[in-house]
């Protein structure tokens, strides 16, 4: 009887237990765990927009306190499960699980996603005590999918940069600290910073990609302001290939051929202050540039050389291996190389899929109830918090000369009559809105009383309107217990241009109803006429603004 070598039986073991897990979370019962939720996928025109078809996708999911609780899962996640409506498991990777912010990301590689569907589901199953941890980033991240290394940079900062792939094509950091490692698109990503990572024995094998071959490159990318050199995110050498932000301010993604063909390119321009999907691929004679899903260069521009092709250097993540001083002086996040040429919608569904997807927006008034007087003019301003899209009031006929700032909520009020309503605002994003709730009521001062100085309680005169046939006379009632200063009269037009005065005596009032000639050449329309008034014993002019109607 043959038996196997001592080597041969540990392989063999080896295996069966990895089979074994396999079959395990294959084939486990979901009905054990405590709690399910569906996770639609959407890309139809309502969602992704992706019309066509997309195979083993890795596909992310992300958490939050608004849509998952923390507390029912496992303090790392290790309890997380996917599956599709039947039950048939799906693999999957927790990149990132934060009790803390309460935020989790988790890959899963679903087997088909349909295009222009909005109601694909798969289920997400979490709350079981003793189950074993199946994160396993190569299951979802395949090599035989194209996959050649897929690095999430969410290491702490100085630490090896793993890769998800099972080619393990880990990176070696240069010139990061344990504070490299910051928020990104998905999780934590890297600060370059005159730093680099470095892929261990990437001169040779699989990334040694080849020439006029079919292959993808990507990351999510963030600069402050435009580099003054060169700035690679992914280089292996000069004269071989580069995903890069020239020095001239633009993305250049460059193949360098033999034979004479020497640099060839394609560019469009680079815009810094905000996180970018940057895809450069090659198919064949074909070359392309993609930003946010969409293919902004496919037109070849070339640079004859004749030096040879160089393929000795390893790929360098965030640097040039020839140039020490080629940098990328930002953000990278979620650095991928495919040995495949990637669909145009892949492309758009990784880029649709990844892209942060805000908070709801907040918005909040310092005041929820105004009381406002018809002399007054008063301007509300907001705090808001996140991104907005845009702000709303409603309802949406306001009194008039009420007027709505769009651009930052702003409320101006300058009251022409007495009334109380309610209005909401609602600041908007793509994640919902938000709503405060304000009260106004505005109130004449006429009929409001006032200390004299003698401790009298007095009332001020109130304005009437316009009066007469002729429509050209101001009529004010004066109330026996006012004891007036000063009295005076502006006309206004709806442009807020003082078209008329008249200043009044003290003497040339009487108590009760008082008529005075509105003088002069005024056309006939709609004015606002405003009455200035001070009590004896008061300092404070009491204004009251009516809109009238002068006839012509």
């Amino acid at each position: 009887m043959h038996f196997p070598s001592l080597s041969r039986q540990f392989t063999l073991l080896v295996s069966a237990v990895l089979l074994f897990a396999y079959l395990c979370s294959a084939q486990e019962n979901y009905a054990l765990w405590l709690h399910a939720k569906d996770v639609v996928i959407n890309t139809g025109a309502s969602g992704y927009n992706v019309s066509g078809n997309n195979y083993r996708f890795p596909y992310l999911v992300r958490l939050t306190s608004t849509d998952f609780n923390f507390r029912e899962a496992r303090g790392d996640g290790r309890d997380i499960r996917f599956a599709k409506t039947n039950g048939t498991h799906l693999p999957y990777q927790v990149e990132w699980w934060d009790t803390v912010l309460q935020k989790a990301a988790i890959w899963v590689r679903v087997d088909t996603i349909l295009g222009n569907n909005s109601t694909q589901r798969i289920v997400m199953y979490w709350g079981k005590s003793d189950a074993v941890d199946s994160s396993d980033g190569s299951a979802v991240f395949e090599t035989t999918n194209g996959f050649a290394g897929v690095w999430h940079l969410g290491e702490e900062g100085n630490a090896t940069a793993n890769d998800a792939t099972s080619n393990r094509l880990s990176g070696a950091p240069t010139g990061m600290t344990t504070d490299s490692d910051v928020p990104g698109v998905i999780g934590l990503c890297r600060n370059f910073n005159n730093s680099y990572i470095e892929i261990t024995g990437s001169a040779a094998g699989v990334l040694n990609l080849p020439e006029s071959g079919s292959y993808t490159m990507s990351a999510w990318t963030y600069v402050p302001t435009l580099p003054s050199e060169h700035s690679p995110v992914f280089s292996k050498g000069d004269r071989q290939y580069q995903l890069k932000i020239l020095r001239t301010g633009e993305w250049e993604f460059v193949e360098f051929g033999n034979a004479g063909v020497g640099w060839q390119s394609v560019s469009a321009p680079a815009t810094p202050g905000a996180w970018f999907y940057v895809v450069g691929q090659r198919n064949g004679a074909s070359e392309y540039l993609w930003i946010n899903g969409e293919c902004v260069d496919s037109s070849i521009t070339t640079y004859a050389n004749t030096a040879g092709r160089n393929t000795a250097f390893p790929v360098h993540i965030g640097h040039c291996p020839e140039y020490t001083s080629w940098y990328f002086p930002g953000l990278i996040d979620e650095p991928v190389i495919s040995t495949v040429s990637r669909s145009a919608d892949w492309i758009k569904l990784s880029y649709e899929n990844q892209k942060i997807i805000p908070d709801k927006p907040t918005i909040s008034y310092p005041v929820k109830a105004f009381r406002i007087r018809l002399d007054s003019i008063v301007t509300i301003t907001p705090v808001i918090s996140g991104t907005v899209d845009s702000l709303t009031i409603s309802p949406a006929m306001l009194p008039l000369l009420f007027a709505f700032n769009t651009a930052n909520g702003e409320i101006m009020a300058w009251p022409m009559e007495v009334f109380t309503d309610t209005f909401y605002v609602r600041a908007y994003n793509v994640s919902g809105y938000a709503e405060d709730t304000l009260i106004f009521t505005t109130f004449d001062p006429a009929t409001a009383s006032f200390n004299t100085t003698a401790g009298n309680r007095v009332t001020a005169p109130r304005l009437l309107g316009l009066a007469g046939g002729g429509n050209q006379r101001i009529s004010i009632f004066v109330p026996q217990t006012a004891f007036v200063r000063s009295i005076g009269f502006s006309l206004f037009n709806c442009k807020g241009v003082r078209v008329w005065s008249k200043q009044l005596a003290v003497h040339a009032l009487n108590r009760g109803v008082n008529s005075i000639s509105l003088s002069g050449e005024i056309a006939g329309g709609a004015y606002f006429l405003e009455m200035t008034t001070i009590l004896s014993g008061s300092s404070t002019p009491l204004r009251q603004r009516i809109t009238v109607s002068v006839m012509p």
